[in-house]
């Protein structure tokens, strides 16, 4: 088989201005995202996604950490989340990065993919505790998930499917800090299993996540229409010995393509009491 190359993509501008803020009102991002794929034979194919991002005016990412820091959540925020460094150009590398780099293998019923890929479990909008590898761009919300080196195997059951994922870490310190290896609690490393069962315009999953630190997650994410398109997801961190649930509701109207209004709950039990209770 003659290989066969498909270069697609998409480039884009946004601009922004705010009336009655501090700082600067304005910002300009301008974006390139090309793909470039090779089908090499008849089940192997490779992919590859570069992105070049130059951002001026206002950094949304700090001020809404300076929000947060001045809300109820501010004591705890420095630390589980810092400010992304929008405007750190000084390299190649902070503007120009490669975001998919993965080999596909595809069986009769096994598929596998290897590499830089994006990894997006659980059926909610904004929050996805069935997640394992979760992101939340509040700041940017139209953004692609961030790659992640991971290793995927999807085998199909008819409509019901099994996926067994293993992901590394992009923070490898913990080699650099050992001598010879790192401890077993020390690997940047996580293994994560999804088994998805349909039936009566239902998908009914069950998800558990587990690290070598002792960290894990086991829950389910269920998603159905009823008249409405409806969610429910959540489980147990394991860790933090506390749950954590989303539901929602969301309607499509006639209306264009995606016209849709949604409705979404979260609760959390992953967070700590207030010390003055």
């Amino acid at each position: 088989m003659t290989p066969e190359f498909d270069l697609a993509g998409y480039a884009e501008v946004r601009a922004l201005y705010q009336v009655d803020v501090e700082g600067t009102p304005w910002q300009a991002v301008e974006r390139a995202r090309p793909t470039f794929h090779i089908q090499t034979g008849p089940r192997v194919s490779a992919t590859a996604v570069v992105e070049a991002t130059l951002i001026q005016g206002r950094d949304s990412s700090k001020e809404l950490f300076s929000f947060l820091q001045d809300s109820e959540v501010g004591p705890t925020l420095d630390e589980y989340c810092t400010p992304t460094e929008n405007y750190a150009f000084d390299d190649v590398h902070d503007y120009l990065t490669v975001e998919r780099l993965f080999v596909d293998f595809e069986g009769e019923r096994v598929h596998i993919r290897v590499g830089r890929q994006a990894v997006n479990w659980g059926s909610a909008l904004v929050f996805h505790p069935t997640d394992v590898v979760s992101e939340v761009i509040a700041s940017e919300p139209w953004k692609e998930r961030t790659g992640v080196n991971a290793v995927r195997a999807n085998v199909g059951l008819g409509e019901h499917s099994v996926v067994a994922l293993a992901t590394m870490d992009d923070d490898l310190s913990a080699f650099e800090k050992a001598e010879v290896f790192p401890e077993y609690e020390d690997l940047p490393v996580s293994v994560a299993a999804k088994a998805t069962l349909r039936a009566v315009e239902t998908d009914f999953s069950a998800v558990a996540n587990y690290r070598p630190d002792g960290d894990y997650f086991v829950g389910g994410d269920l998603r159905g229409t009823l008249g409405v398109g409806w969610w429910v997801e959540g489980g147990w961190h394991g860790l933090d010995e506390a749950p954590e649930v989303v539901a929602g509701l969301d309607y499509s109207f006639p209306i264009g393509d995606r016209f849709f209004v949604a409705a979404e709950y979260r609760y959390d039990g992953t967070g700590e009491a207030d010390v003055d209770e």
